[in-house]
């Protein structure tokens, strides 16, 4: 696993926005595929997954979608 790739890849995704972000984290948990993340295996996937989820628990909810 890469933490380089993964890293860049939040970097890549957090651009998108609170709204995106929190659609993204629901298909990575659904096992769907999501823009940006094609390049990394399925363990690098649920690391990017992780790791969105510990940017988004700073804000007291999910953002309204």
């Amino acid at each position: 696993m890469s933490r380089e790739k993964i890293d860049h890849c939040v970097e890549q995704l957090c651009q998108r926005g609170c709204r995106e972000v929190t659609l993204i984290i629901e298909q990575l948990d659904a096992g769907e595929a999501v823009e940006g993340t094609d390049h990394l295996d399925g363990s690098e996937r649920h690391a990017v997954a992780e790791e969105l989820r510990s940017i988004m628990s700073v804000y007291d909810g999910p953002c309204s979608i």
